[in-house]
């Protein structure tokens, strides 16, 4: 997004040197618009006027959710082939959403080796290893579906007070009990800076 401000600055630039220099003996203009730099322009006004939203740019589909007693055997079983997920969302016993990561999962089986408990993936729950291992940076937000595309990038750049999430889980309003209707990850980045044309 930096990079399209400074790009439409120096494309101000261009055309004020353009319009208030007078033209040649010959009465033409010392230059002429490149049909690249009129469509991107083109595609940055529709940005702007008509921002893309997340749900439909990146055509997400309601991810598979578990419930907070589901086995971690079943979350170990999405994260291997055909699946390959790093973090499932699943409903915390009071109805909130919560998110199980590939990340709590190693937290929590090196924190059971130390203490040789034994446990394994059956006899535990997804929310029990959540819970327990979860750390900052496993974060996830909750936002509405009308979340855009240029606001969930701000979100993945991080800030000054706050670590980026590992997931952003998309909500019909963005409330912690409502069904997820997708999820975005930091691997979605590239998809979005193409969409906004950066």
């Amino acid at each position: 997004m930096r990079e399209q401000v400074e790009k439409l600055l120096d494309l101000t630039d261009l055309r004020n040197a353009i319009a208030h220099t007078p033209y040649s003996e010959t009465d033409e203009p010392y230059a002429n618009p490149r049909e690249e730099t009129v469509r991107w322009i083109e595609d940055q006004v529709d940005i702007i006027e008509n921002p893309p939203k997340v749900l439909p740019a990146l055509r997400l589909v309601p991810p598979q959710t578990l419930v907070a007693n589901d086995r971690l055997s079943v979350f170990l079983g999405l994260v291997g082939d055909p699946h390959n997920y790093s973090q499932t969302p699943f409903w915390r016993e009071n109805g909130d959403l919560g998110l199980i990561t590939t990340n709590a999962v190693a937290r929590w089986l090196a924190n059971q080796y130390e203490v040789s408990q034994g446990y394994l993936a059956d006899d535990v729950s997804v929310s029990d290893v959540s819970d327990s291992a979860s750390e900052p940076r496993d974060a996830v937000l909750i936002k509405g579906k009308n979340m855009r595309v240029a606001d969930a990038l701000k979100i993945f750049a991080g800030d000054s007070q706050t670590a980026p999430p590992v997931a952003i889980l998309i909500t019909d309003s963005g409330k912690t009990h409502e069904k997820p209707l997708g999820i975005v990850t930091p691997s979605d980045i590239p998809a979005m800076a193409r969409i906004l044309g950066i």
